[in-house]
């Protein structure tokens, strides 16, 4: 039976020594499809857990020389994945051939908990992010709409620890919306941070939404113009604000390009001061052990 070869390049640093090591590895599976490896995160035992999409997740476990320990596939794709407290890990994507949000729990050893297939038969749903929360359960953020031309909305879900599902929220804003993030907040609720694209724009616009501890909207806001701009993740501040990452589009010669933004607000999401790298995508964001970003 044909192979397929996965290639993955992880980067270990060393704190104390400052050593750089990296090492290549080819991943063999036993079936035809291409994988595309989503999420990466390190394991309590130094290994790594990759997951991807190969007409379905493809669940990929290695060891700290990123040697094979097994593999898994559970027929759906995935867009977002999390390690939890029992050394396994929780995805969040959608099944193949059902426009509906899926959530699936598996174990240290990939064994499926439970799974969850989140939608109604009149729309579509896709999750984008599931984040772990502080009282055991989870938050799941995607999109929903009930034809490829309608409006899409922003759609938040969250779950206690059986998957059971304790409320959800579809977000009612000025355009087509899009999710990158969930992040909980000091005093309970969620920060949702994406995009939205109004009809006759130049492009998009990064927009917050927070919800409460029940779902409820207490407020959202646009953070710029429709220049393509997208917020990505946050990060709660020492004063209850937030740090955003995100980018901008630019066209410069009739391409396309992007620079990183960074946007500091207060905790209403009120601008105080934002920042441009130019010629840098945007990505996660993330405290340093001296308080820096």
């Amino acid at each position: 039976m044909k192979n397929l070869l996965i290639f993955f390049t992880l980067l270990l640093l060393s704190v104390t020594t400052k050593a750089q090591n990296t090492f290549y590895k080819s991943v063999d599976t036993v079936d035809h499809s291409t994988y595309n490896i989503t999420n990466a995160q390190q394991t309590a035992d130094g290994g790594y857990l990759l997951a991807g999409n190969a007409n379905g997740i493809g669940l990929i476990k290695t060891d700290a020389l990123g040697d094979t320990l097994w593999t898994k596939t559970y027929w759906y794709s995935a867009n977002s994945m999390k390690l939890t407290a029992d050394q396994g890990c929780i995805i969040a994507g959608h099944p193949n051939g059902i426009s509906n949000m899926y959530v699936l729990k598996v174990d240290a050893a990939g064994t499926i908990l439970w799974e969850k297939i989140i939608g109604d038969t009149l729309a579509s749903e896709t999750a984008k992010d599931v984040e772990l929360t502080s009282d055991g359960g989870y938050i799941v953020t995607g999109y929903k709409r009930t034809s490829p031309s309608a409006t899409q909305y922003i759609f938040t879900v969250k779950l206690d620890a059986a998957s059971t599902v304790q409320w959800s929220n579809t977000s009612s804003i000025p355009g087509r919306g899009n999710v990158y993030s969930a992040l909980e907040t000091n005093d309970g609720g969620y920060l949702l941070t994406g995009e939205i694209d109004t009809a006759g724009s130049a492009g998009t616009t990064a927009y917050l939404i927070k919800l409460n501890h029940t779902g409820a909207i207490e407020w959202s806001k646009a953070l710029s113009g429709s220049n393509g701009d997208k917020a990505f993740y946050a990060v709660q501040t020492p004063d209850n604000g937030f740090l955003i990452s995100g980018e901008r589009r630019k066209i410069i010669g009739g391409s396309f390009y992007t620079d990183m933004t960074v946007i500091k607000t207060d905790s209403m999401g009120n601008p105080n001061w934002a920042k441009i790298y130019v010629d840098v995508r945007g990505g996660k964001m993330t405290k340093t052990s001296s308080g820096d970003y």
